[in-house]
Parts: C-alpha cells; sequence; structure tokens
C-alpha cells in the first residue's frame, strides 16, 4: 500500500505540471493508455485511475475559481501634494482611469490631513473610498504614488497582465523610466523640476503626471468639478448683484512666507489704483487666512469660506490676482476666466496657463525652484526675492488695466 501510495503522489505531482497544457479528457485517455500497459487487469487499473480522476476534477474547479475572481483589480492612489497639485494630478487620474481602469476599484490614500480634506472636495465619482492613514500595499494589485509624475509603489504585475497586457506594459514603463532618471523621482526639488531633465513632448506643470505622453493631454481640464448652489454662496456674501476682482496672498495651507509672495504693501499700490480706476468693481480677498491681511481691500473673506464656497467666489470673479498656485490652478479647472498669476521662482514657460496674464521680471536670470531643496522657503541668492519686488504696482496694474478695460 505504501509503495502504490508513493506512486499516485508522484503521478498527482506530474499531474500539476500538465493541467495547464492538456485538457481532462486528453489526460485521462493518455493515463489509460499508460495504465493498460502497466496493470494486468481492469480492476487494478480503475483503482488506479479513480483517484487520479478525482484530484483532476478537483483540480480544473480549482483553476475555475481562481480564474474568476477576482473580477477587479484593487488600484490605490497616494497623493502628497497640495491644492494645485491635487488638482492637476486628478485630472490626470480620470485620463488614466478612462484608458486603463474602467470597471476596477480605485481607491485614494493621503499623506496629510489637508489633502484629504482638499480632495473630497474634487474626488471623481469613480473613485471607491479616500483613506488617511497608510494602507496596507499588498491588499491592492497596484500602488501609485503622485508627487509631480506616477510613481509605482507597489505592482502585481502577474495579475495585472491578465486583466490588462496594456495597462502591465506602461506600469512596467513606468518603472524602467522612475529607473533611469531616479534622482529625479526621490529628491523633492529634483521632482519639482522633473519637466526640465525628463524627455517629455510638453514642459508644462499640467502634463508632468503624463511622462509617457500616453494620453494626448490638452490644457482644458477633463477633471468634472461638482459645484455647490452658486445663487446661494454668492448672496451669502452679498456678491449676487456684483462684479468683483479677487486677490489672494498665501502658499498653501499651512505657510505664509515664501520667496514667491508679492510683497503686501505692493498688493495694497495696486489695489487703490484699480479703486480710482474702476471703482465699478469691488476688490475681494480670499484663501485660508494664513496670510497678512491687505488692508484697503472691500471685502475680506480670507478664512472665511469653506472650500466649495471657494469655487464658487474664484468662477464668478472677472478676474483673479495671485501668485503662483493652488488658487490659479483651481480657477483654470474651473474654466472661470483668467488670472494675473505673478511669478518669481516658478518658471511661467512652466505653470503659466494660456488664458492667464502671467507676469514676470528679469531681475533674476534662474528660476530657482531647480538649484536648491530651500527654495521654497527663502531666496536661493540670499538677495530677499529681487525676482518679486522687480514687478512693479504700476507694471502690474498696467497689465491689469489692459484686460479690465478690454471687458464691455
Amino acid at each position: 500500500m505504501g509503495v502504490f501510495s508513493e506512486v499516485l503522489m508522484n503521478e498527482l505531482k506530474e499531474l500539476e505540471n500538465q493541467i495547464d497544457k492538456l485538457n481532462t479528457i486528453e489526460i485521462i485517455n493518455e493515463r489509460m493508455k499508460l495504465y493498460a500497459k502497466r496493470y494486468s487487469n481492469s480492476k487494478q487499473m480503475l483503482l488506479h485511475l479513480l483517484p487520479f480522476v478525482m484530484r483532476l476534477l478537483t483540480e480544473k474547479k480549482k483553476k475555475v475559481v481562481s480564474s474568476a475572481s477576482p473580477k477587479r483589480l484593487k488600484i490605490l492612489i497616494d497623493f502628497e501634494e497640495g491644492l494645485g497639485g491635487i488638482i492637476i494630478s486628478l485630472n490626470w487620474v480620470c485620463y488614466f482611469y478612462n484608458k486603463f481602469c474602467k470597471g476596477h476599484n480605485i481607491d485614494i490614500d493621503c499623506s496629510a490631513s489637508f489633502s484629504k480634506n482638499v480632495l473630497e472636495h474634487f474626488v471623481p465619482d469613480f473613485v471607491n473610498k479616500i483613506f488617511l492613514a497608510d494602507v496596507e500595499e499588498e491588499k491592492y494589485d497596484l500602488k501609485i504614488i503622485i508627487a509631480r509624475c506616477p510613481q509605482i509603489a507597489y505592482a502585481d504585475l502577474d495579475k495585472i497582465k491578465k486583466f490588462s497586457p496594456a495597462l502591465c506594459e506602461t506600469i512596467t514603463r513606468y518603472i524602467v523610466v522612475e529607473k533611469k532618471y531616479g534622482m529625479y523621482f526621490r529628491i523633492s526639488y529634483k521632482r519639482d523640476a522633473i519637466t526640465y531633465n525628463v524627455p517629455s513632448s510638453n514642459i508644462k506643470r499640467w502634463h508632468q503626471p503624463d511622462i509617457l505622453d500616453l494620453f494626448n493631454m490638452t490644457e482644458e481640464f477633463i477633471l468634472p468639478i461638482k459645484m455647490p448652489d452658486e445663487a446661494t454662496t454668492l448672496k451669502k456674501f452679498k456678491l449676487e448683484k456684483k462684479k468683483y476682482i479677487t486677490l489672494n496672498r498665501e502658499v498653501g495651507a499651512e505657510r505664509n512666507i515664501s520667496p514667491k509672495l508679492w510683497p503686501v504693501k505692493n498688493y495694497e499700490k495696486l489695489i487703490e489704483k484699480l479703486k480710482v480706476s474702476f471703482p465699478q468693481y469691488k476688490i475681494v480677498e480670499v484663501g485660508t487666512g494664513k496670510g497678512a491681511p491687505m488692508k484697503n481691500v472691500h471685502l475680506n473673506l480670507a478664512g472665511k469660506t469653506s472650500l466649495e464656497e471657494i469655487k464658487v467666489i474664484l468662477k464668478n470673479s472677472l478676474l483673479h490676482i495671485d501668485g503662483e498656485g493652488g488658487l490659479v490652478h483651481l480657477r483654470h479647472a474651473l474654466k472661470a476666466g483668467p488670472s494675473c498669476v505673478l511669478f518669481g521662482p516658478t518658471s511661467p514657460k512652466v505653470f503659466g496657463y494660456s488664458e492667464n496674464i502671467n507676469l514676470s521680471s528679469n531681475a533674476c536670470p534662474i528660476c530657482c525652484e531647480l538649484y536648491d531643496e530651500e527654495w521654497a522657503k527663502e531666496c536661493v541668492r540670499g538677495t530677499d526675492c529681487i525676482c518679486m519686488k522687480a514687478l512693479t504696482p504700476d507694471f502690474v496694474f498696467s497689465k491689469v488695466a489692459e484686460y479690465l478695460s478690454s471687458l464691455k
């Protein structure tokens, strides 16, 4: 009996090797021919063949169940950016989903509470869940980190290939690009300047996530942004019958000191000029309230609005005046009209949108986001942000007045 069991086990191992190569009937027929030579009577042959056939059918059944379940890939996307970056990256996610992921589960993870608070206002309907914690990536078939460009944190390529060979090939290409240009992905300030260092067909910030040039992206965002009732919001802030200009002087939700910020006194001089030349327009300050307030605006809403209300106020503004930052990207995504954007450390060639009034000086020959780890905190030349100070209130007013005068 012991010898019989050993023979059976060896043949079962052989079965496992054959099961993907032959169908059930072919395997049984071959086995019957073998046993006819090995055994002297049919009873012996059947005694050996019966457990073999039972095991064969069981294995086939297991394979059918395994191949049918699960029916969807589980994909996790991790965001590590602020408002502007989130909007740009979500726009890319829409392209990615439309091409590769329809019908599959997409969850979002974020590394900061601010990111989660922002994401909740912009995630498309196809997103399943938003997490505010590190999620075990092994529970997913694919995890992508979005920080300027997609980075593959985890991928079960064998499983992905079963669902979509095209997606598997794309993920493999992302991994190859990241290995080739590793420094620009791993070091934050190098990642900021990735447009200048990784070949692509477009140097614009909004195009950065499509580093493989897969989606034929355009400047017009496809990210659908849900809006609250606009009339109710405008009425709440007594703007329902007003034509107004919005201004913002902040960088992100946590910082109010940055080389990207135009001096407060310059904003105040600009506001006075606007009041004199265009008294028909209200001047409204918006933002989180973290920055120094402008003393001479008609209405200061900084820190007094929700993000949903900011959407409405920006969408209905005649013009938005700001440094390069999240509200500029939001206004563009809303298709709300132009912003006047005051550029310093970042380049209008990379961050500028075609509908905007993109202003920069020649006081500094470099865009310092390229050069130094601390570029977003202090002037890398130690010259007290000459790039921003060189943008005078008179110069900015002349460009704003040119646009406002063109309005009917």
